[in-house]
């Protein structure tokens, strides 16, 4: 039997970029900006597609570039990766993401990364939460709330990954975040909608999904590192 079909938007990308700050190696008039100093070093999106029959398909892909690879390759790929449409989002999507993003986008190489600049603000569903004096609640600290698992890791440990080629440690915490940022999207949604239903059904598709996929491990990482959850 046909299920209803679901309330969920038809695509839905999350997008999450890892950063390599190099604050410590720039002279302060070489900055500009305050993301002037930040490497872009990978990107990973969790997509979702609702199908006819309202059951959901996913797809799970992340990439990373090492020290001396340059940030276009990232934007090659993120090119591709953000080309079928639908609504994107992400955490500190405004004030970061998508600065980013614009910043290493070459308009006539990168057509659909240069779109995002002139498209609908509907288009985009930025989930950063914030304290009562405004400023933002960390991400790790967002999952933590909502009861989200995600690898926690820090600046020192990217870093490290980045300026030996350790990749898989960085694809493996790359996916755990764009993971996690798939079921955060998700929370705001249900808590939007009141479905409580649509959420627990699709969080289950979801999970199921990717408990078959061989996504890389901790193992990659040279140590265990934590998951935060709620």
């Amino acid at each position: 039997m046909t299920r209803p079909a679901s309330r969920l938007p038809t695509y839905v990308s999350a997008v999450t970029l890892m950063t390599i700050d190099l604050a410590a190696v720039l002279r302060p008039e070489q900055a500009t900006s305050q993301l002037d100093h930040l490497q872009l070093a990978g990107a990973a999106v969790v997509a979702h597609r609702v199908r006819p029959d309202g059951s959901l398909s996913f797809s799970l892909e992340a990439f990373a570039a090492p020290a001396g690879a340059g940030e276009a390759n990232v934007a090659d790929w993120l090119e591709d990766e953000l080309a079928i449409g639908g609504l994107i989002t992400g955490y500190g999507l405004y004030s970061t993401v998508l600065p980013l993003i614009r910043s290493v986008t070459v308009p006539d190489r990168h057509l659909d990364l240069a779109a995002l600049a002139v498209a609908d603000t509907r288009r985009f569903h930025d989930l950063t939460e914030r304290l009562s004096s405004g400023a933002p609640v960390a991400f790790a600290r967002a999952c933590a709330r909502a009861g989200i698992p995600v690898i926690a890791t820090d600046a020192a440990c990217e870093q490290s990954w980045w300026a030996t080629g350790n990749m898989s440690a960085m694809v493996a915490v790359l996916g755990s975040r764009a993971s996690a940022m798939w079921r955060l999207w998700l929370d705001h949604h249900v808590s939007a909608s009141g479905d409580v239903a649509l959420g627990r059904r699709s969080l289950a598709e979801f999970e199921q999904w990717l408990a078959r996929q061989p996504l890389p491990t901790t193992g990659a990482l040279g140590r265990p590192l934590p998951v935060v959850a709620g």
